[in-house]
């Protein structure tokens, strides 16, 4: 009985320690894509106004042929701009949901660990 016990108590360290290495890669994993989301904005914002910047220029020249080109510039980086803000806030949902998964398994974690404390303790009483 004591080896399968020894047995049973090997397994359980060893997944415990696998646990903690994935719990260790979902945070990089969350972290990164948090990276990700900063410089997602960070880049629509240098575009939003690198096109403004174009824009106001063309106002400057006499051509209508440049002005228009850059206000076709101009509703391009818009419509750019809009579909990264929807991959942004997609990708900001995907990040909130996987958080949510990372605390219940926070909480597995505790709880398989109070159970083999308790299983532990039972042991001992017997």
């Amino acid at each position: 009985m004591m080896d399968n016990v020894g047995r049973l108590m090997r397994r359980s360290a060893s997944r415990l320690i696998r646990q903690d290495e994935s719990d260790y890669n979902l945070t990089v994993v969350l972290e990164e894509w948090q990276l990700l989301t900063r410089a997602v904005k960070h880049c629509a914002s240098l575009q939003r106004r690198a096109s403004e910047s174009v824009l106001k220029w063309s106002m400057n020249e006499e051509s209508r042929a440049i002005r228009d080109v850059a206000f076709q510039f101009n509703d391009l980086f818009q419509l750019w701009s809009d579909a990264q803000a929807t991959y942004d806030s997609s990708l900001q949902a995907s990040i909130g949901q996987l958080e949510k998964i990372f605390s219940c398994i926070g909480a597995i974690h505790e709880a398989k660990k109070q159970l083999e404390q308790a299983i532990d303790k039972e042991q001992k009483l017997r």
